[in-house]
């Protein structure tokens, strides 16, 4: 994967949950960007990982700074002015000001060398040395990563995830940017019309406090001095426009206990020729997480174990190739008993139902959006709807 690449799925990923990306990201969540998809090369690299098919003419290339060594910086800053503390009516809501990003990458990749290296620079949120190889004559390509990964789990950008209908900085049921210290191997090849890849990798997982507690996906990681491994694999499967992920992690956690998720997700880029479907994208997910186990230990079965869920479903119009709309539904649903979709019983403030609408516009390096999100609880409705508007800068 091209340093260049890897910085745009980066960029994108680490996004709040509307903003920018670079412009052969147009697919990524909330990536004010332009709507061409990548080139046939594009795909190639990122394994399928990228919009299919179709070469961009016109999308602003951000090569970033050149530095000496082959190095070349990259950076990413935004500014958003939101009203806040409402439900439904924003003139009652409280001003915000925020900026989620303050970001800076540094990255070198030679062509002819099969080393190179990706860094976040301010918050070493990630960085990673990569190692790749063509084997079978080029019909197969290989790359490994080493460092604080991105953990490939979910659509890409490989950790910027929609489920619960909110994304970015505001998803609430994983990792706002999921990377972890470990190492994965991904193997991507053609089999007739279709591009397969695969990643492989193992990272430091999650853990427990006690038997009874109940998983944060978010932030309960096991600690550097006491190690529990997660192991996950992610599929992929390209065919024109459409693009099929399946993901899944094992974790054992503590006191018996054991995580298993598992997400299918499925993205459709724009059908181009087709009246309406050449200006319609559309991204839909489901993740399940069961907490198992423990019960030689005193902890567990029926009654015991539980689930997460969560779910999307995001639709983008592109009125022209300069602006878009965008509407996207999901729902968030935690510590389940019982039941496959949900367990009502148990429904509380933290079971969640967001909604949003959107209008992005972008021109080369500068993008304005306005957003407006309905966040709706299952039990003890809180005053959270969010209006956003944002202006951000990438180079």
């Amino acid at each position: 994967m091209s340093p260049r690449l890897a910085l745009l799925a980066f960029i994108a990923a680490a996004a709040p949950s509307d903003v920018a990306a670079f412009p052969w990201y147009a697919k990524a969540d909330d990536s004010a960007a332009s709507s061409e998809p990548p080139s046939a090369e594009a795909k190639s690299e990122t394994g399928g990982e990228t919009p299919p098919q179709g070469a961009p003419h016109g999308a602003a290339d951000f090569g970033g700074l050149a530095l000496p060594g082959n190095l070349r910086l990259h950076g990413r800053f935004d500014i958003n002015y939101e009203r806040v503390g409402y439900s439904d009516n924003f003139f009652r809501g409280q001003d915000a000001l925020q900026n989620y990003h303050r970001l800076l990458f540094l990255t070198r990749d030679v062509k002819d060398e099969p080393f190179s290296f990706n860094l976040e620079i301010i918050g070493q949120t990630w960085y990673e040395i990569i190692y790749r190889k063509s084997v079978l004559d080029g019909r197969v390509r290989i790359r490994a990563r080493v460092g604080r990964i991105l953990v490939p789990f979910g659509p890409d950008p490989l950790y910027h995830h929609a489920y619960g209908g909110r994304a970015g900085f505001d998803q609430q049921i994983l990792p706002v940017i999921w990377s972890q210290h470990g190492g994965t191997v991904n193997v991507q090849t053609q089999v007739g019309p279709l591009l397969v890849a695969d990643d492989v990798y193992a990272v430091q997982g999650y853990a427990l406090s006690r038997a009874d507690a109940v998983i944060n996906l978010q932030s309960d990681f096991s600690s550097a001095r006491d190690v529990r491994f997660g192991f996950g694999n992610r599929l992929s499967v390209s065919y024109a426009p459409f693009t099929v992920y399946y993901s899944a992690y094992y974790n054992a956690l503590g006191f018996g206990r054991r995580l298993f998720m598992q997400a299918v997700d499925v993205s459709i880029w724009r059908f181009y020729g087709v009246p309406v479907l050449d200006r319609l994208t559309i991204d839909l997910g489901f993740l399940r997480a069961d907490v198992s186990g423990g019960k030689e230990r005193g902890y567990g079965g029926a009654g015991d174990d539980y689930y997460h869920l969560a779910s999307y479903l995001q639709l983008r119009y592109y009125a022209l190739d300069w602006l878009y709309i965008q509407a996207r539904t999901g729902v968030k649903l935690l510590d389940n008993r019982r039941g496959f979709l949900g367990d009502d019983t148990r429904y509380d403030v933290r079971d969640t139902t967001s909604h949003n609408l959107g209008i992005v516009a972008r021109y080369r390096n500068l993008t304005g959006a306005i957003y407006h999100f309905w966040n709706l609880e299952k039990r003890d409705e809180v005053d959270d709807d969010v209006l956003r508007f944002q202006v951000v800068y990438e180079f």
